[in-house]
């Protein structure tokens, strides 16, 4: 019963949910460790694999495709994340549906209470004018030929 009522405690919301002290890195900041990553990574295996190529004899595409695949796929990726994600960020609990159902419960004001009375009075609203009525017979030019 202690999980009951440290739900009811939290307005609804799951312990799980309420803790936001876990720090992760933005989507910017990760884009940026990976191209940096990368281009690391190109440091160590471009040379590494122009040296089997000589030795062992792998062809020596593979290693222009590794020198241009790490080091300008991790300056793409830097400047990517750079120019297009969001820096700050965003924990999985505020995402989905856990985000949505907690938004609406801890907004709300007052829960159980509906919304003040809108009415307008009624004097407001007129009679039509009076004037000559058609009927749907006036429509019709057979029945105007008949008259």
């Amino acid at each position: 019963m202690e999980g009951v009522e440290d739900f009811v405690k939290n307005g609804g919301i799951p312990l799980e949910f309420q803790n936001s002290s876990q720090k992760t890195d933005s989507p910017r900041r990760r884009g940026v460790k990976q191209g940096g990553l990368m281009i690391f990574g190109g440091f160590i295996l471009v040379p590494l694999l122009a040296i089997l190529s000589e030795g062992i004899g792998l062809p020596e595409e593979l290693v222009a495709f590794a020198a241009v695949f790490l080091f300008w796929g991790g300056f793409l990726r830097i400047l990517y994340a750079l120019i297009f994600q969001r820096r700050s960020s965003v924990s999985e609990a505020d995402r989905g549906f856990i985000a949505s159902v907690k938004k609406i419960l801890l907004d709300r004001s007052e829960p159980s209470a509906l919304p003040p009375q809108q009415s307008g009075p009624t004097s407001t609203i007129h009679e039509p004018p009076i004037g000559k009525w058609r009927e749907t017979s006036d429509l019709d030019p057979a029945a105007k030929s008949k008259r």
